[in-house]
C-alpha cells in the first residue's frame, strides 16, 4: 500500500479533487460487477427457462408421436386380424364347397355302385335260372 488513506481525495495534477473516494469507486465497481453478474445471471436463467420449455415441448411432442404410432400399430393390428378372418371365413367356404362336391361324387358313385351290385344279381339270377334250366334238360335226355 501506499499509504494513502481510503477516505483521502484522490489527488490529480497535485490538485485535491471533489471527486468519490477510492471506497466510493471499489464500491461502485462491485455495484457494477454485481449489477453484471445479475444481468448475466438474468439471461442464463432466460436461456435455461427457455431450453427447458423447448425439452417439455419436445417431450411432449415425443409422447404425441408414441401415443400416434401406438395407435397406428392397434389400427393395423386390428385391420391384420379382421383380414384373417374374412380369408378364414374364405377357407372355410371352400372346405364346405369341396366336402359337397365329394359328398355328391360319392353319392353318385354309391347310387352306380348299388345299381351295378342290382344289375349283376339279377344276371346272376337268369344265368343261373338257365344253368338250372340246362342241368334239369339234360338230366332228363339221359336214361336213367
Amino acid at each position: 500500500s501506499s499509504g494513502i488513506n481510503a477516505e483521502w481525495p484522490l489527488r490529480r495534477g497535485g490538485k485535491v479533487n471533489k471527486g468519490p473516494t477510492i471506497e466510493e469507486l471499489r464500491q461502485q465497481a462491485l455495484d457494477r460487477a454485481k449489477q453484471s453478474m445479475y444481468k448475466e445471471s438474468g439471461i442464463i436463467m432466460g436461456k435455461l427457462k427457455r431450453l427447458s420449455c423447448l425439452v417439455a415441448n419436445m417431450r411432449r411432442e415425443t409422447d404425441i408421436d408414441a401415443e400416434y404410432v401406438r395407435l397406428e400399430i392397434k389400427k393395423l393390428t386390428k385391420r391384420a386380424i379382421q383380414e384373417i378372418y374374412a380369408r378364414e371365413e374364405e377357407l372355410l367356404e371352400q372346405v364346405d364347397k369341396l366336402v359337397k362336391e365329394a359328398n355328391t361324387t360319392l353319392d353318385g358313385q354309391y347310387k352306380q355302385l348299388s345299381n351295378l351290385k342290382t344289375q349283376f344279381n339279377s344276371k346272376e339270377m337268369v344265368c343261373s335260372e338257365r344253368l338250372e334250366q340246362e342241368i334239369d334238360h339234360e338230366v332228363l335226355k339221359t336214361p336213367a
